[in-house]
């Protein structure tokens, strides 16, 4: 699927591609404010939690990384993210389109000049909007 979409440090292009019934492989590329980057997931256990006449709720988990370049007017620093990933997915029956809403609990780390040792945080998320070509 392509799309748009985002996790904890970057909002862009979003695309997803599944491997088999239950794991896929997810990225993003894009920007903030202050910089650019990129990011990918690997989700497992896609399983299926509701399914209505004319839409399906799954759930997968997962982990997922993200880098970004912090700064345009040259290497100013990266930031980079280590995340768990526990996703919820609505999918429509009628229509190629998947709407992701995810949880990103995680360790952020800088270098550079936004050198830091890092830390645990909770509050991260994402999610996107996705066309899937059949």
């Amino acid at each position: 699927g392509l799309g748009i979409g985002g996790g904890n440090l970057i909002s862009g292009v979003s695309v997803k591609r599944c491997l088999t019934k239950d794991t896929a492989v997810q990225g993003v590329v894009g920007g903030l404010v202050y910089g650019v980057g990129v990011g990918a997931d690997y989700l497992v256990a896609q399983n299926t939690v509701w399914t209505g006449r004319d839409v399906r709720l799954r759930w997968g988990v997962g982990a997922g990384t993200g880098l970004v370049s912090h700064g345009f007017a040259g290497f100013g620093g990266v930031l980079l993210d280590f995340s768990a990933v526990v996703e919820l997915v609505l999918e429509f029956k009628t229509l190629p389109i998947e709407v992701t809403t995810d949880w990103r609990p995680g360790y952020l780390m800088g270098f550079g000049s936004t050198a830091s040792l890092g830390y645990l945080h909770l509050n991260g998320g994402g999610g996107a909007i996705r066309w899937y070509f059949r």
